[in-house]
C-alpha cells in the first residue's frame, strides 16, 4: 500500500498482522501491527552527518511530510479510537534515534535508550511512541527496530513478571528515514503532521529520557503553551521505581563496567540552583504551531576552510535547544513558553559512553568565541513555570 512520500508495507506471519483502518482516500488514521515497514522518501537532498545536511521542499520554504492514500478504505481515527469517550486531550511522544543492522553487536548506550522507549511505551499517559528511525535501509530498519524492541519487552516482562503484551506495536509508531539524523525543522515538522502523530499534545524529546506518572500533567498546559523540559538526571536514590527498573534490567550484567554505569549519577538540570538554559524536550499542542513554522529561522552560518553557507542544526548540538525554541516561537506571537520541568519529570537514561557524538566533517559554526555552539538568536524558557499557563489538574 503506499502514499505520496510514505510507503508502508506489512509482513503477514504467525503473531504477525498489521491492521489499517481509514476513511475515503485521504486520511492515514490507525496503524496496529506487530511488524511494520514504515519509509519514508526525502523531499529533497542533503547528506547523512553533520551541519552541512540540508533537506528543504521544492519550494525550498517547508518540508511537507504530508501523504496521499491510495489503498482502501476503512474507519477513521485520527485520534484515539475512544476519543469521543473522554474530553481529555491525548499525548503523543516523539524522538529520533539510529537504524542499526541486526547483526551489529547493540552499545550500552544504545541499549539505555531502547530501555527508556520501553519505559514510555508502558507509561500509562502516553498514548502514542513515535521514532524517527535514521539512517534505514535494508540491513537496517524499522522491522529490524520492532524485532529488537519485542525481544527486550519479553526478556524484560520475564525478568520482573509482568503481564505486558508481547508486542510494543500497540503504541509505537516507527518511521524509516532513509538521510542521516534528522534536524530541528525536520523533527518538528514531523511532529505536526498529523499523518504520523496522531494525539492533541505533543512531546518531543531526546530519546534517552524516561517520563514518569507526571508524564499526565502535559494535558494540563493551555493551546497556547510551549513547555521546555530540563532533565532530572539519573541518581538511583531518586528515580522512581517503575522506570528505574527498565534501566536496572538493562545494567543487570555481572560485569564490573556494567555496575559502574549503573551507579552512575547523571546531573539533574531541573534544580532550582541551575539557570535553566538547557533542556531535552518540549511539550506544546500540535496546532499551535502547525503550518507556522519557516526552515530559514532553523538555519544558521556555517564555514570551512574552503566554503561557507548556511545549514540546518540539530538537537544534540550545543546551543541547539535554545536556538531552537526561538525559531519555534519566531511566528507563533501568541504562544508563552516557560520551562516545566517542575511539573513534568524526565529521567536521563544516559550512564554509558555517549554513541552520536556531534560531528561537523571540519565544518564549524560562523560563532568566534565557541565554534561547535549553535550562533544565535536564542531564546531562554522562563523558569520557575507560571501558573498562568496552566490549565485545571482535573482531566
Amino acid at each position: 500500500m503506499a502514499w505520496n512520500g510514505i510507503n508502508i508495507s506489512g509482513t503477514s506471519m504467525i503473531r504477525r498482522i498489521f491492521v489499517m483502518a481509514m476513511v475515503g482516500v485521504y486520511s492515514w488514521v490507525v496503524l496496529v501491527a506487530t511488524n511494520v515497514k514504515v519509509v519514508t522518501s526525502s523531499t529533497g537532498t542533503g547528506t547523512s552527518s553533520g551541519i552541512t545536511a540540508d533537506i528543504t521542499s521544492p519550494s525550498n520554504t517547508k518540508l511537507t511530510l504530508s501523504a496521499t492514500l491510495t489503498g482502501s478504505s476503512g474507519t477513521s481515527a485520527g485520534a484515539r479510537d475512544d476519543k469521543s469517550d473522554s474530553d481529555s486531550p491525548t499525548v503523543s511522544l516523539i524522538t529520533s534515534f539510529w537504524a542499526q543492522s541486526p547483526d551489529e553487536e547493540a552499545s550500552l548506550h544504545r541499549k539505555e535508550i531502547q530501555a527508556a522507549l520501553l519505559s514510555n511505551i508502558h507509561n500509562p499517559h502516553l498514548d502514542q511512541v513515535v521514532v524517527i528511525l535514521d539512517g534505514s535501509s535494508t540491513d537496517g530498519n524499522c522491522s529490524h527496530f520492532q524485532e529488537s524492541m519485542d525481544t527486550l519487552q519479553t526478556g524484560f516482562t520475564s525478568r520482573w513478571s509482568l503481564g505486558h503484551r508481547n508486542s510494543t506495536q500497540d503504541k509505537l509508531t516507527c518511521v524509516d528515514r532513509p538521510l542521516g539524523q534528522p534536524n530541528y525543522y525536520e523533527m518538528f515538522s514531523y511532529a505536526t503532521d498529523p499523518t504520523i502523530v496522531t494525539s492533541d499534545i505533543v512531546i518531543l524529546s531526546n530519546a534517552d529520557q524516561a517520563f514518569d506518572d507526571s508524564a499526565q500533567q502535559a494535558k494540563r498546559i493551555r493551546p497556547n503553551t510551549v513547555l521546555t523540559l530540563a532533565t532530572w538526571g539519573y541518581n538511583r536514590t531518586s528515580v522512581p521505581t517503575q522506570v528505574q527498573k527498565y534501566y536496572k534490567y538493562i545494567h543487570s550484567g555481572t560485569s564490573r563496567k556494567a555496575k559502574k554505569v549503573a551507579n552512575k549519577i547523571v546531573a539533574n538540570r531541573c534544580s532550582e540552583s541551575t539557570t535553566q538554559t538547557s533542556w531535552d524536550g518540549y511539550v506544546f499542542y500540535r496546532q499551535l504551531i502547525q503550518g507556522k513554522l519557516a526552515s530559514q529561522d532553523f538555519m544558521r552560518h556555517f564555514k570551512t576552510n574552503t566554503t561557507s553557507g548556511k545549514a540546518f542544526f540539530k538537537m544534540n548540538e550545543s546551543g541547539g535547544e535554545n536556538a531552537g525554541l526561538w525559531a519555534l516561537l519566531a511566528h507563533v506571537p501568541s504562544a508563552r513558553d516557560a520551562n516545566g520541568c517542575s511539573l513534568i519529570r524526565t529521567w536521563h537514561f544516559h550512564g554509558a559512553k555517549k554513541m552520536r557524538a556531534h560531528n561537523v566533517d571540519e565544518a564549524y559554526w560562523d560563532n568566534p568565541e565557541t565554534p561547535s555552539r549553535v550562533p544565535q538568536p536564542y531564546r531562554r524558557a522562563k523558569y520557575p513555570l507560571p501558573d498562568v499557563l496552566l490549565g485545571s489538574t482535573e482531566q
